[in-house]
């Protein structure tokens, strides 16, 4: 008698650990995959700031030559405005 009741016992446990371990699983799997599309949307993100980033220091570079070529380029900036 003592027997069955340990085989029951042992089945029984084995199907509440797997009725909690599937779940788990399947949950841990969509927060790694909702974390891998945070990565990815950082990435881009940081990736357009960096072209930003390269076209507002190309553009100071530009001001910057000017200014040395014309010096009186500063006084002409208000005039050439639309």
């Amino acid at each position: 008698m003592k027997r069955a009741f340990t085989a029951r016992a042992a089945s029984l446990l084995t199907w509440v650990l797997l009725l909690i371990a599937v779940p788990t699983g399947l949950y841990v799997s969509h927060v790694f995959n909702q974390l891998g599309e945070v990565r990815e949307n950082n990435l881009r993100t940081l990736s357009k700031a960096a072209e930003t980033t390269n076209q507002i220091l190309s553009t100071a570079l530009q001001n910057v030559g000017n200014l040395e070529n014309e010096p009186g380029f500063i006084c002409q900036f208000l005039s050439r405005q639309p």
